[in-house]
Parts: C-alpha cells; structure tokens; sequence
C-alpha cells in the first residue's frame, strides 16, 4: 500500500490535488461569502424596514394617555389603545404588537404571542433607549419554526412600543445556502473532471515521451516519433529526437566495423580451416598429427560461433512476424542436436498445447537452439529435457525444462546480461540474444531456477496476439 509520501512523488497526483484542492477552497470561501453577503443585507434590510414601522406606528400613539391604561379589558384606555394597535397590525402587515412599561410587564397587544418573560431577553437594549429612540433586535426562531424581528420605541419614561415583525425570508436564505451547497458540490464534481482533464493532458505527451525515450533505450531507433506539440514539451520532443538520431548513427558505425572485423578475421579463419581440413586428410594415418590438427579444427569452430554471436547480439535481423507451427520447428532442431542428444543418452519429452506462436521464425529457431543446447550441456548423462507450450492467464508460454545442476543464485539475477556464463568456455552471449530476440518479438524470458532439479527458462507472448492461432 502506497503511503502518503508516496502518493505525492508523480506529476499526476500532485498536478490532480492541489489543483483540485486549491478550487475546492476557493469554491468554499465564495459560497461562504455569498451566503454571508445575502444574509447580511437582508438583516440589514429588515432592521431598517421593522424601525421604521415601529417608528410610523409611535406616531399614532397619544402618550399622553398612556398613563390611564390599566391591563383589564373593560378599561377604556386599554379598549382605546388596543383598537389602535390592532388597525395597524393589520394595515402595517404585522404579526404582533404591544405596549409594556419600564418594568417589561406586558399592558396591551394585538394579539397573543408575546409574554412578558419574553422581553427579558432584550432588557438591556430595551433599557439604553433613549426616549424617542428606537432599536431592532437580531432575527430569531421562534418555537413555530418561522423567523421573526423585534423593533421597540421609548414613548416616554416609564413607556415602551414593541412590534414583531415576520422574518421569512430568513428560512428562504436558509434554502439559499443550500442552493449554495449544491452549486459548491457540483463546482467539486466539474473541479475534478477539470483537475482529471488538465493532468491528463499533461501527463499523457509526458508519458509518450517516457516511452519513446525508453523504447530508445533498447535500442529501438525506428519506432514512431509522439505527435508533434506546439507548447514546451515540444522542445524536449526535439532533444529526444536528436539524441535518438545520433545513437542510431552511432550504432550504425558501431555495427559496421564489427562487421568489418568479423569480416576481416572470418576470411584468414576460413583459409586456416581448409589448410588444416587438407593437412588432416593428407595425415589421416598419423593419429598424433591429426589430433592436433582437429583440436586446431574445434578452435576455429569455436572462434567462428563467438563471432557469429557477437554479430547476433550487435544487430539482430528485423523480425518478420508469422505464425511458426512448433511442432515443425522443434522437430527441426531435434534432428539439429540429435548427435549431441545421443552422444549422453539425453531422454528427450516434447509436449505442445499450442500449434502455433506468433513470432519471427529465424529467432524462434535460435532462441530454442540456444536453451535446448544449454539444457544439453548442463543434464547428466542420461538426463531429461522437457519442452511444452500452452496457455497461462492472459499468456502464452514456450518452456524448456532440465534436471541439470541449475544456475547458482549469485549468478541468476544477471543471467541474461551480456558475457555472464557458467561455463568455462563460454562467451556469455547466449540468453543475452534470446532476451534481444525475445524483446525484438514483443515477447519475454524468464529463468526458473528448480533447486536440486536443473532450471526452467520461458517464453512468454502476450495472448492477444496469439489466440487465434490456437
């Protein structure tokens, strides 16, 4: 499981999230702030509006009177300031209104859903009036659910007006914010497609260009050039290009004069085997002299095969993709071995479940020659060598199996690396070509080392280009 750290090292993460952090943050800040403006200039509004009613409605007031009113509903002071305060509950649109005194004990109201208790919560706003003056209290919600505004007007000394105005528009802004919600997590949503989007179109010429720089690295100089760019990355396209160019180039010159050298000491190798060839006939009587003739004919053998490798692995014929039957081709090689095969009583089992393989047939023989002559080499006398093929997940499989003395662990990480061998004289070139014709074949190679039971290399090709052979 990748840790945080981790997660933060590629290009991708780090362009997705911080981008998307960023608007995230800048989403939220603007759906706060448009929420907050919105309510604020309501409340603002409706403090003006509730100040000015209470004071239009102070206007209608006789204080003079006031003094007369006793709270009992035969009193005419009480019936005359009631009907007054009704008439304009409901010219003015009002949900309540009422007069108290200085002690916030409630005389008269317009309707029933003020108690007095209730004015205790303003009692110092209530009290720092100024006569005349008049103030609104915060919007609330009441027990019923609905928002509402107090506003009060000293009348005088020892009398107050107090009217409730309906704040519903609170609960429509409450709606807001949740339109705000909304808007804020559709933002995200469009954030991430935006943030996915952006990555991908920076990433995706970057990992284009990975890719072409590491088919380069293989060695592969013809492969396509990514479609060409019109912004930064173009510039490094162009390096790649170049740098691609010049090792081709260079692995031009480096393949001619090995080709030239090879050349040059074929010819006189050549030359050396026919003379010793002759001087072996002449002296076929002489057991001695013909012994050093053929050890002098099995060191130019061996010369010519280290060279021919060395031509192999440098420059590798252009694979030319067919389906090779691999029954026919392991024959092939069997009757190629068979000497070597007899020669130690080597049990030879061949097993395929695939007809055929998608492949270059010349590397296909070469690579089968190559692992079958190890196995050869590494069985006792009267060993076992198995090949098999089939199907494995999303893989097809060509597998040489022994019951040799196996490859040494210290040696198996580095077994197809150019010049790494367990011979004595080898040149090391074997699997370093197979894994090069492998690689040129879009297939792979693998050693599976059996402790005490010899080794196992595979070849493995992907299926899809394979599966309508089978």
């Amino acid at each position: 499981m990748l840790s945080i750290p981790e997660i933060f090292r590629g290009i991708k993460p780090r362009i997705f999230i911080t981008f998307s952090l960023i608007t995230i943050i800048l989403l939220s800040i603007m759906a706060r702030f448009g929420y907050q403006t919105a309510r604020e200039s309501y409340e603002s509004q409706a403090v003006a509006n509730t100040t000015r009613l209470c004071r239009l409605l102070a206007e209608k007031i006789e204080v003079k009177y006031l003094d007369y009113i006793q709270p009992n509903p035969s009193n005419h002071a009480f019936q005359y300031f009631r009907q007054i305060l009704n008439d304009q509950k409901i010219r003015m649109e009002l949900t309540e209104v009422f007069i108290f005194d200085s002690s916030l004990i409630l005389y008269v109201n317009a309707g029933n859903k003020i108690a007095g208790s209730e004015l205790e919560i303003n009692r110092k706003e209530i009290k720092e009036l100024e006569i005349k003056a008049c103030a609104a209290s915060l919007p609330f919600k009441a027990t019923d659910d609905n928002w509402y505004l107090w506003a009060y007007y000293r009348l005088s000394s020892g009398w107050y007006l107090g009217i409730q105005e309906n704040a519903g528009r609170l609960a429509e802004l409450d709606k807001l914010a949740y339109t705000f919600f909304l808007i804020g997590l559709i933002g995200v949503i469009l954030t991430f497609m935006a943030a996915a989007f952006l990555t991908r179109s920076i990433t995706k010429p970057i990992d284009k260009l990975v890719k072409f720089s590491a088919r380069i690295g293989e060695g592969f100089f013809d492969d396509q050039v990514p479609p060409q760019r019109h912004d930064e990355l173009q510039t490094l396209q162009e390096t790649l290009v170049k740098m691609r160019d010049a090792l081709k180039e260079k692995q031009q010159e480096k393949e001619q004069i090995l080709a030239q050298i090879a050349h040059e000491i074929r010819n006189p190798l050549g030359g050396i085997e026919l003379i010793a060839g002759l001087m072996k006939e002449d002296l076929k009587n002489d057991r001695t002299q013909t012994g050093y003739l053929q050890k002098i004919l099995t060191e130019i053998k061996g010369l010519k095969t280290q060279i021919n490798d060395f031509l192999n692995y440098s420059r590798p014929a252009v694979p030319r993709l067919e389906n090779v039957p691999l029954d026919e081709i392991t024959n092939e090689i069997e009757e190629v071995l068979m000497d070597r095969i007899k020669s130690k009583k080597i049990q030879l089992f061949i097993e395929h479940n695939l007809q055929s393989v998608k492949f270059d047939r010349g590397h296909l023989r070469q690579i089968m020659i190559n692992l079958i002559s190890n196995s050869i080499d590494a069985v006792p006398e009267g060993g076992h060598i198995i090949i098999t093929s089939g199907k494995k997940g999303k893989e097809v499989y060509i597998m040489v199996q022994d019951d040799g003395s196996g490859i040494p662990e210290s040696v198996g990480s580095k077994i197809f690396d150019p010049f790494v061998t367990t011979k004595k004289d080898g040149a090391g070139l074997g699997l370093a070509i197979c894994k090069k014709l492998c690689k040129e074949n879009n297939a792979s190679i693998y050693w599976d080392n059996k402790v005490d039971k010899g080794s196992a290399f595979v070849i493995q090709l992907n299926i899809e280009g394979n599966k309508a052979l089978n």
